[in-house]
């Protein structure tokens, strides 16, 4: 997967959101509220920061970006956002709730529901990772120790578990970008549109068509063989011929999380 075709529209939206969210509505905000000072806020936006430049970074390098060489950074990267993501929760909770009236209870009750979800797609993401690489090692030991072919029952169940934790770690980073991260920034957008109505009806729409992450993760995640259309062999051995084949393009592209 090269990088221009991780560079989606999807991707860019998200890139115009947080650039608007980070660059022109955020400094303002720091020079009113002279937040410079708190030690809550920075830890707030050095969270922020962290969460939604690293999902940025590691939507567009993945992996096999770059032939392969994105994969150091784009490990180093997602930590750091992880780390970041548990600091912009907890001081934008507390930030939204003591002294309690601060803020209005609708959009601290709000954000602090997005942080849940951001939270959420954070571990399961990352859990999804860590038994994607369980299961590799799993079939590469059985690969060498036992000789088992690919094309056996175990190792087919082994290979769909291991695809579907890597589809799963995709599916839930790409959510914490579109909502866990657009969210909060979008409801900054809406409400310039003046009333709280207007800022509840985007928001609301964003809701409803946010398949928008089933469509950006659907980029990265190829077709399963299950989905392939199926193909006629003119004979046994044109189809044997393409199974060798077929084999060997699997062991070359696979992919290192």
């Amino acid at each position: 997967m090269g990088l221009p075709k991780n560079m989606n529209v999807y991707w860019i939206i998200c890139v115009l959101l947080a650039a608007w969210f980070l660059f022109v509505h955020t400094p303002p905000v720091l020079i009113e509220r002279d937040a410079i000072g708190s030690i809550r806020f920075m830890l707030h936006l050095f969270g922020v920061v962290a969460v939604y430049g690293g999902s940025l970074f590691n939507t567009l390098m993945t992996p096999s970006s770059l032939n392969g060489k994105a994969r150091p950074y784009h490990i180093w990267v997602g930590r750091v956002a992880l780390i970041g993501g548990v600091l912009c929760f907890c001081a934008g909770f507390s930030l939204s709730w003591f002294p309690l009236g601060v803020l209005p209870v609708w959009f601290a009750a709000f954000i602090t529901s997005v942080g849940c979800i951001q939270l959420y797609a954070e571990f399961v993401g990352f859990r999804s990772i860590q038994r994607f690489q369980r299961l590799r090692q799993q079939i590469e030991e059985m690969e060498s120790s036992q000789g088992v072919a690919i094309d056996t029952e175990d190792m087919k169940r082994l290979t769909e578990d291991k695809n579907a934790a890597l589809q799963s770690h995709i599916f839930h980073m790409v959510m914490l970008l579109v909502i866990g991260c657009g969210f909060p920034a979008l409801l900054r957008l809406a409400y310039y549109f003046g009333s709280f109505r207007i800022a509840l009806g985007v928001l609301v729409l964003y809701t409803t068509n946010s398949f928008m992450v089933k469509k950006f993760a659907k980029t990265y995640i190829p077709l399963s063989p299950q989905s392939q259309p199926p193909q006629k062999y003119p004979n046994e051995a044109t189809k044997l011929t393409d199974n060798n084949v077929s084999l060997q393009n699997l062991e070359d592209q696979k992919v290192s999380p």
